[in-house]
């Protein structure tokens, strides 16, 4: 099913990202505040301003190492550098290739690595590509319908797009929460493959957003019985003091109560002698019950 493959060495000034996967053809907006970040983009832009862009493992990681990285990330051109307040910068990136890090190389003042950029075509024609796009749009639209904020826009903008690999990479990085598995779908190089295991993460996503809706909606049935409960006890309240009968019920509960906690009894006694009392409150004032 591949019909060819681009593979390219260089070695690149690399760029460590928290929080984000940078995905080929999606334009990333990058805030870059550490030192050795700026000096990376400073070397990229004073050559060809391309940059290789890995996302971090941890993001509590302040001076990330071999260690701290993913070895896939992605090959970017910078296209524009802000510079802002207190000496950060702002740049605009549009990444370009899928790529991994062979080496780490010896620089103390920036990140630098050899990496091999690749890139897998496959025959966009044939029966099982088509099919395979055909029930990933299915699958994305049944997922991003579940979602009140996805615009109906979107749906266009997915029905639009033939190229496998661009809509794996589009959703990876749009619509997929996970770091996690937004890395896991960077790193399948394989579009037909990519797709497939987008399809496994949007179906998992679906399952856990239905059973989340499942049990809100036995909290909310919980919530509204007891609201229910709760009102029909104040309203008979009501009624039972405008008819004088509440008051003297209750007070005479009361006293019961009283005189059971104060009774050297056993607990069970004093338990079965406050059944009864509960039954004697729901009694109506007047009736022979309520007399004996």
């Amino acid at each position: 099913m591949v019909t060819r493959e681009h593979i390219s060495e260089k070695v690149l000034p690399c760029l460590a990202i928290r929080g984000a996967v940078p995905f080929p053809k999606i334009p990333m907006n990058i805030d870059v505040g550490r030192a050795i970040s700026r000096k990376a983009v400073d070397v990229a832009m004073a050559n060809d301003g391309i940059i290789m862009m890995v996302c971090q493992k941890e993001q509590s990681v302040d001076e990330p190492g071999p260690d701290d990285l993913y070895k896939i990330g992605a090959t970017a051109k910078i296209t524009q550098k802000i510079r802002e307040n207190g000496g950060s910068y702002r740049i605009i990136t549009e990444p370009i290739y899928r790529a991994e890090i062979k080496e780490f190389l010896d620089n103390s003042k920036y990140i630098e690595v050899d990496v091999f950029e690749k890139e897998v075509f496959i025959d966009d024609k044939s029966v099982k590509a088509e099919a395979l796009l055909k029930d990933l749009r299915t699958s994305i639209i049944d997922f991003i319908s579940m979602i009140p904020k996805f615009s109906s826009n979107i749906k266009n903008l997915i029905n639009s797009i033939d190229d496998l690999s661009t809509l794996c990479d589009l959703v990876g990085s749009n619509i997929v929460a996970s770091i996690e598995d937004k890395q896991m779908l960077l790193e399948e190089f394989n579009p037909m493959r990519r797709a497939e295991k987008l399809m496994i993460i949007l179906e998992k996503e679906k399952e856990l957003i239905e059973t989340e809706e499942r049990i809100q909606k036995k909290v909310r049935s919980k919530i509204d019985k007891s609201q229910r409960e709760y009102y029909l006890r104040e309203q008979m309240k009501a009624i039972s003091d405008e008819l004088g009968e509440g008051s003297e019920n209750g007070t005479e509960a009361g006293e019961y109560e009283k005189k059971i906690s104060a009774l050297k009894a056993s607990d069970e006694v004093k338990d079965k002698l406050r059944k009864e009392v509960k039954k004697l409150v729901k009694v109506p004032y007047g009736s022979a019950d309520f007399r004996l």
